[in-house]
């Protein structure tokens, strides 16, 4: 609890000695964490962390504004995650002598309150912008910042209250900034209450997410992003408007001389129907350091980023810092992208290193070994990493049927003979993934429609996987039959030749 005493007996108007800025003190690097409570219908809420940050400043049209980055952190997770709420602008206004916030739809308008902070002490009330009455009491105080029941730390300091009616009400205090507020209406209150505040070289209270410690990263950013064939995922949405869903690499093939993963994703069946089933191709870029997705619709357009930050960015082994140039931004948006890494996450049981990046309104947390492990957007979808099969090696517990129609118990188990052909239709190359009970010898037949034999190959495989690629580029538009035999078993798959 904050404890604010005012000064006892008749308070009379006098001078503030302090300059007005003190009472929000908007400096590159200051930061504050709140706990916010709630009251609904009488109910209490657990409390939330909110930590506002200022990030950076920068000049637009003439005028110095300071970024301010608003996150709610979770620590519940065994690892740090913060939730992007919003990013603001503001600067202190002289003329007005209170902080203002500059708002695309309105310019530029009042944050905290419409009041101005140069009142003298003793005044009240004060008649504000837009015609609102503000009580304001002015005096001196114990500001006690820290844990709820045991404050850190105890500063005197000069504090100005601004109440409108007995619900809404805001505590600032100069050198410190907002130390409390109070906003209530129709469906509850909410409070929010200074616990911790980095200002210049000074800190007061106990931080809930831990100091920043920068560091290189040794591991190549395509750690963060594993890629071969058989590998699968399972993410569980928290939420019954979202199923759960399955994501397998299933092959890989050529495309102009590079190298993609297939990557299929399936869904169960959902309230809106399903389930569904979609295949893309990706790799990552090693010139980008992003993971990148072929555009198989456009063609010509080339590959599309499948992350909006490199993974390949130095190790920050906490939370909550902004570096803008190396996040790609949407052309015609004004936007501030920033990431957070936790240097550590607790991944289906094991701890591996991990970066979390952050953008407006979206998070999503990356770990060595694993790839992605969780994102959030909307409010009703958080999903987090449930199942994982990695090098053969299974983590959690998988849930999902295969995509092939068999229990995961039974896919487990030896693969008779299966052939897996991608992509289909086929442009100049087609892929065939062909998978043995034990090393035989493999052949190989494609008849066009009528029955000619356009494609012939005899193979003494060693192994009971393998892949090969097939020139299609001279084969006549049409539908193709590959037909493929080996341990007496013989597979039929029809072919489109674009």
């Amino acid at each position: 609890m904050m404890i604010v005493s005012l000064l006892a007996g008749t308070v009379y108007a006098q001078a503030d000695p302090n300059e007005p800025s003190t009472y929000f003190p908007l400096d590159v690097g200051n930061t504050w964490e709140y706990e916010v409570t709630f009251d609904t219908d009488g109910q209490p809420l657990a409390p939330l962390v909110f930590r506002d940050s200022l990030a950076a400043d920068t000049l637009i049209n003439g005028t110095r504004y300071v970024v301010q980055q608003r996150v709610r952190v979770d620590l519940s997770e065994g690892f740090i995650y913060a939730e992007p709420l919003r990013t603001e602008l503001l600067r202190f206004d002289e003329a007005a002598a209170h902080v203002v916030r500059l708002s695309e739809a309105n310019g530029e308008e009042p944050y905290l309150t419409p009041c101005p902070f140069d009142v003298d002490f003793g005044a009240s009330p004060l008649e504000c912008s837009a015609g609102f009455m503000f009580d304001v009491a002015l005096a001196s105080a114990d500001v006690r910042i820290g844990p709820r029941d045991a404050p850190t730390d105890v500063i005197a300091a000069a504090t100005k209250f601004y109440t409108r009616d007995v619900t809404d009400s805001l505590v600032v205090a100069s050198g410190l900034g907002l130390v409390r507020e109070v906003r209530c209406g129709d469906d509850g209150c909410r409070k929010r209450t200074l616990r911790y505040a980095r200002l210049g070289s000074a800190t007061y209270g106990e931080s809930r997410v831990p100091r920043l410690v920068v560091k290189p990263d040794s591991r190549d950013g395509a750690d963060y992003f594993p890629l071969e064939v058989g590998h699968a995922w399972e993410y569980d949405p928290g939420s019954v408007f979202f199923p759960r869903y399955r994501i397998e690499i299933i092959g890989d093939t050529l495309v102009e001389g590079r190298t993609y993963f297939v990557r299929r994703q399936w869904t169960e069946a959902a309230s809106n129907g399903g389930p569904f089933t979609s295949t893309g191709y990706v790799r990552y870029d090693e010139m980008r350091g992003l993971p990148v997705g072929l555009d198989t619709s456009n063609p010509g357009e080339g590959d599309f980023p499948l992350s909006e930050c490199r993974l390949d960015l130095p190790l920050y082994t906490t939370a909550l810092t902004s570096i803008q140039a190396q996040c790609a931004c949407p052309a015609g948006e004004s936007c501030l992208r920033s990431f957070t890494f936790s240097g550590t996450a607790t991944v289906l049981g094991e701890d591996v290193p991990s970066k979390g990046f952050l953008n407006v309104g979206y998070g999503i947390t990356y770990a060595v070994g694993f790839g992605e492990v969780g994102h959030a957007g909307d409010p009703d979808y958080q999903d987090r990493l449930s199942y994982a099969r990695l090098d053969g090696v299974e983590y959690g517990e998988a849930e999902l049927e295969y995509l092939t129609g068999v229990s995961s118990e039974e896919a487990t188990s030896p693969i008779e003979f299966e052939v897996v052909v991608f992509p289909n239709p086929v442009a100049d190359r087609v892929t065939l993934s062909i998978t043995a009970p034990t090393p035989s010898q493999t052949v190989i037949e494609v008849f066009d429609v009528l029955g000619r034999r356009v494609w012939y190959d005899v193979r003494d495989s060693r192994t009971t996987a393998e892949r090969i690629v097939l020139d299609t580029d001279a084969w006549s538009a049409g539908v193709y039959l590959l037909r493929v035999q080996a341990e007496g078993r013989t597979e039929t798959v029809a072919l489109t030749k674009r």
